[in-house]
């Protein structure tokens, strides 16, 4: 089989499943907890350019315990500190920004969260004008997770506290693996300086990022400047490389195919995506079960300036979308801000909440107007709107939202976060009620250095009988904020989950049978699918079974444990590759092509040296494994051991999977 044929399967239970039973799912229920739950977080910033857009917040289990944390900004006015609240022993929340490092005063406006340096530990960066009253450039926040209850910002050595040198600027970001090897990037958006203020940064493996914004020609071919609000990475096409989306403002909106080089092209009008004229925020999902991703462009509805809402785009697959949003009943949104996506009451479709409000617009008309929450009718590309009767009652000035499993309990619970106002944690209560099963689910790529972490670009499908539902691990951006990183599924009444199908970013499958509903798992990836290694073997004799100095097609020879090189260019189209590299026991030798390293597999980002050849390949690179041996082994492993060392090259961008690799083992005499 090929790689993307290779599945892992799973037997869980016996049995088999009918159909979804749609008509036993209840009416979705909401129960306001803000003051139960111990939040008083208040969004109020100084006053500068947009400062009535900010209010973002996000959600993610930065300590490792299976409880989420809520993150939220608010604004630095009056000297207002950010809040992080972790579940205190009363069951509920306590403000432990201090304690964490994240009480920074400063005029925040939005993040996202991402495991950027592969640790197993989510981070957080912050899009910020710098400290109150004033705005500042180059104030935006890498706060990376040190795995023991605190953050670091270390955003401007890794590059990335700046996205405009002219004017203050940057709302919200997306974490995602655009190209595909592996960690995450990172996509900026500015909305006060247009494209400028605009950038994308190529993650390079080692805690810092390079600014790619014009070598990946994203706005080269751009109709005009963008004022940009929410940004999120998603593969459209099923080609795994993800597309970069877009929510902007004044018509702006972007929709940029990933061409699978490093490079993107707008291509905005040909897919039919270029409707919104107050692009805010966004969501996304299969809202018609179709197993394609569609696409929802928060919007204002104002008819008397021509503006006609929010719009929910169907995937009719390569790049092209029909919009169908007066039809399905979300156009009429008023002024829209934040959407998220969800199965809210588990009846097996994904629902819509948005939210809405402006003070100050056309004599305040949009004034204490209600958060939506749009419920999907089954069997039809329709939603009824269904916030009040479902006791989701919100008539702040909305902002930022998400939604994550607050209790555990597997329904999907919501927080807007309001300018001027307190945030509201909305309960979900659908949790136990008969015929509101679900399953949701964790992706742990810890075992595949191919994969970006917590699975982002990674689709998973569940089946029951002739019915299938598809959901898709992305990040990004709803506006200002980032919701839980897991997968969920509403199941109806069912009892037995047919099958689960997990297809990987790198194209491998993971297969479950007969899966239990009412439960999350964590799903390990599989092992990264690559080329077998070359042993060479050094420093023993042929009567031990070693060859000496090997050379074979694709590889270099080798006579030592001393520096190798070799030449990438026969392989390479690209400007950039990654090579990896580490050391291992006998006990412990390759797996699937891949050195499992102790302690821990090392990894460089390998540039272009200047020595490729025509067409932008890479030239020569060359690493000193005895050099990297004598300063990182441990030296009681050496005497008598036998010792692997292996390098690995691959170029993420060649759609061929083009690949290097090569191994040592190292006989060490007693």
């Amino acid at each position: 089989m090929s790689s993307s044929q290779r599945f892992r399967i799973s037997l869980l239970l016996l049995g088999s499943s009918p159909a979804l039973a749609i008509a036993q799912v209840p009416a979705p229920a909401f129960t306001d907890v803000t003051q139960q739950m111990g939040i008083d977080s208040l969004y109020a910033p100084s006053s500068f350019i947009n400062s009535t857009y900010g209010g973002g917040g996000a959600v993610g289990d930065f300590d490792n315990d299976g409880v989420p944390e809520i993150f939220l900004m608010r604004g630095g006015f009056h000297g207002t500190p950010d809040r992080f609240y972790k579940m205190g022993p009363g069951s509920a929340y306590v403000d432990e920004a201090a304690a964490w490092g994240l009480d920074e005063v400063h005029n925040g406006r939005g993040c996202t969260v991402g495991d950027f340096n592969g640790d197993g530990y989510l981070d957080l960066f912050v899009t910020s004008m710098g400290p109150p009253p004033a705005a500042a450039m180059g104030k935006h926040k890498l706060f990376k997770n040190n795995g023991n209850g605190s953050f670091t910002d270390v955003a401007p050595s890794a590059g990335v506290d700046f996205s405009s040198s002219v004017v203050p600027d940057g709302w919200g970001a997306a974490f995602g693996d655009y190209d595909l090897d592996g960690d995450l990037d990172l996509f900026v958006t500015g909305h006060a300086h247009g494209n400028s203020g605009s950038r994308l940064f190529r993650n390079n493996g080692d805690e810092t990022f390079t600014d790619v914004t014009q070598s990946s020609n994203i706005f080269n071919n751009s109709p005009s400047s963008i004022a940009g609000f929410a940004p999120r990475f998603m593969d459209t096409n099923g080609d795994r490389y993800p597309e970069l989306l877009l929510a902007a403002d004044f018509g702006t909106s972007r929709y940029f195919r990933n061409n699978a080089n490093g490079t993107f092209t707008d291509i905005t009008q040909p897919s039919g995506v270029g409707h919104a004229e107050n692009g805010m925020g966004q969501t996304y999902g299969d809202w018609n079960n179709d197993g394609l991703v569609d696409w929802y462009n928060s919007s204002i509805y104002y008819p008397l300036a021509n503006w006609t809402g929010s719009k929910l785009y169907l995937n009719l697959g390569a790049h092209s979308f029909q919009d169908v949003s007066a039809a399905a009943g979300v156009s009429n949104s008023g002024y829209a801000w934040a959407a998220i996506s969800a199965d809210f009451n588990h009846d097996g479709l994904e629902d819509i909440v948005e939210t809405n409000g402006e003070l100050t617009f056309n004599g305040g008309i949009f004034n204490n107007q209600q958060s939506f929450l749009y419920m999907n009718v089954a069997g039809q590309t329709a939603f009824n709107e269904m916030a009040l009767p479902s006791g989701l009652v919100h008539t702040d000035q909305g902002r930022g939202m998400f939604n994550f499993d607050m209790e555990g309990d597997g329904d999907q619970d919501v927080l807007i976060i309001s300018f001027n106002g307190l945030a509201r944690l909305y309960r979900n209560d659908i949790a136990g009620a008969p015929g509101a099963n679900w399953l949701r689910l964790f992706l742990d790529t810890s075992t595949n250095p191919l994969l970006a972490p917590n699975g982002y670009g990674t689709k998973v499908t569940l089946t029951i009988g002739q019915e299938s539902q598809t959901r898709f691990m992305v990040g990004g951006d709803a506006y200002l904020s980032c919701s839980e990183l897991s997968v969920h599924f509403g199941v109806g009444a069912q009892t037995l989950i047919d099958e689960v199908r997990v297809d990987w970013a790198d194209g491998q499958s993971t297969l479950l049978l007969n899966v239990a509903p009412n439960q999350t798992q964590t799903l390990l990836a599989p092992a990264a699918n690559i080329l077998a290694p070359t042993i060479y073997c050094v420093g023993k004799t042929s009567s031990d079974g070693c060859l000496g100095s090997i050379s074979s097609a694709g590889q270099p020879s080798l006579s030592s444990a001393q520096a190798f090189s070799i030449d990438a260019s026969t392989v390479s189209r690209n400007k950039f590759g990654l090579l990896f590299y580490g050391y291992s026991e006998a006990s412990i030798p390759f797996q699937g092509g891949v050195l499992c390293a102790q302690p821990a597999l090392k990894r460089t980002s390998v540039q272009n040296s200047g020595g490729g050849s025509s067409g932008g390949c890479l030239g020569s690179f060359s690493f000193d494994f005895n050099g990297y041996l004598q300063a990182g082994m441990d030296p009681a492993l050496l005497a008598g051991s036998e010792v692997y060392a292996q390098y690995w090259y691959r170029d993420p961008m060649d759609a061929f999977g083009s690949a290097l690799t090569n191994a040592i083992k190292f006989g060490i005499a007693p």
